[in-house]
């Protein structure tokens, strides 16, 4: 749910495995502290949205094994200084 961004200070999420659907909720990309979203083996599905602010830079971040497609948005690639980087989107 969108209501997820109205946490303060988020360094880390992780959410793999639990079957959650639809497409991410734009409000994560408030989180400006986060430095490790995990949301692999989950059911998202379409475009990950260009949501990440100039202020966050995430070291690890794991999006495999869901349904996205199409290209990283920009704000996600300048928010990467990733230790460990894996996404799986389809063409």
């Amino acid at each position: 749910p969108d209501c997820i961004g109205k946490l303060d200070n988020m360094e880390e999420l992780d959410l793999k495995n639990n079957r959650f659907t639809g497409e991410l909720p734009v409000s994560i990309g408030r989180w400006e502290d986060l430095l490790h979203l995990q949301l692999s083996g989950n059911q998202f599905a379409g475009v990950i949205p260009d949501i990440w602010n100039g202020s966050t830079t995430m070291k690890r971040l794991y999006l495999d094994d869901n349904k996205f497609e199409g290209p990283l948005p920009p704000s996600l690639v300048e928010a990467l200084v990733a230790d460990t980087v894996d996404i799986k989107v389809d063409p």
